[in-house]
């Protein structure tokens, strides 16, 4: 997932202009939730930009010649503690989920995933296909596979592509977000995902791999970073500290 930095930055940017477009008064059990589910998101986000910084640290040498190739104890590790990231990053977008259809049932679509929900929202499955982990490999010490957005989709407009599908989601009620949305057979951010990612392998050995996923690195985790002070300051300037105060995962309770 850390190969996704600057889709995860740009798909956050998109939710956060979204939501300062339009005002929200949320009763004080779901302020709550929303003040734990934007944390819990930034502090997932926070983890995958420092794998994306480690990764870029941990091939200088190799890159600048100090080494011959990359070893792979680190990397073993990067892709535990990526798998981790993962596990944290989708328990949050689960969290927000319901937290973004309070402010507006159609952005809450957005995270929308297949299915046929019985009492509640089934999330997007989109962060499944952002894999970075090591394979096998036949002519080198170890090598690492991943899947990395294609340019075309960091440059894409998130935006028009959201708005034309939303469109024809609702298009049998364009006012309001129609009952059977909850029943919507796609799953919209997955499909993005999947039509857009490229797969890479890096063999330890291999400079020219190593310089080519590095230099996409870099130009996505400044979007990252960017995004998530972006959420920061979204947080001080809509929650209090109150509002993170007898939370749980499942229930905002006000004492």
């Amino acid at each position: 997932m850390l190969t996704w930095a600057g889709f995860l930055g740009r798909l956050l940017e998109f939710v956060l202009a979204k939501i300062g477009d339009q005002p929200c008064e949320l009763d004080p059990d779901d302020r709550k939730l929303a003040a734990v589910a934007f944390l819990r998101l930034h502090d997932a986000l926070a983890k995958v930009e420092a794998l994306v910084r480690w990764c870029l640290r941990e091939s200088m040498p190799f890159r600048t010649g100090e080494k011959q190739r990359l070893y792979r104890t680190a990397y073993a590790s990067m892709a535990f503690s990526a798998s981790s990231a993962y596990t944290e990053l989708t328990k949050a977008v689960q969290l927000l989920h319901p937290v973004l259809a309070k402010y507006d049932p159609r952005l809450g679509w957005l995270l929308m995933g297949k299915g046929r929900p019985r009492g509640r929202l089934i999330t997007s499955s989109f962060l499944s296909p952002m894999r970075f982990d090591l394979v096998p490999a036949e002519t080198a010490v170890f090598a690492i596979g991943y899947t990395v957005p294609s340019e075309d989709l960091l440059r894409d407009d998130l935006c028009q592509r959201y708005e034309t599908a939303l469109k024809k989601a609702c298009e049998a009620s364009p006012d309001k977000v129609p009952w059977a949305m909850l029943y919507w057979e796609r799953d919209f951010l997955l499909e993005i995902v999947e039509g857009a990612l490229v797969n890479g392998v890096i063999e330890a050995h291999r400079l020219d791999q190593v310089q080519e996923l590095a230099l996409s690195l870099e130009t996505q985790v400044a979007i990252l970073t960017a995004a998530c002070e972006t959420l920061r300051e979204f947080i001080r300037q809509r929650f209090s500290l109150e509002d993170l105060f007898h939370v749980n995962l499942y229930h905002a309770i006000t004492f």
